[in-house]
């Protein structure tokens, strides 16, 4: 029964992803958002940009959730920076 109340909400946002980008779900998504200020580990290959570098990730490091961009993907800064 949670399946079947679930699942036509989830492939009507999916729908919405793949005809026009996250953009339109992104105030609703981040009004039950709940992430900001928690600290996770990134590692392996993920991109690291921000203003002064832009690099490859070799190993890992401890970051702080700051949010999401407007095309859905976690944006986290550097715990000590």
């Amino acid at each position: 029964q949670l399946l079947a109340s679930v699942l036509p909400r989830l492939l009507q946002l999916y729908g919405v992803i793949c005809k026009d980008s996250f953009i339109p779900l992104h105030e609703e998504y981040y009004s039950y958002w709940l992430h900001a200020g928690q600290k996770l580990k990134v590692k392996g290959d993920a991109s690291i940009k921000d203003k002064t570098m832009e690099m490859e990730m070799q190993e890992e490091m401890d970051v702080v959730v700051t949010g999401l961009s407007k095309d859905g993907f976690l944006l986290a800064k550097d715990e000590f920076h």
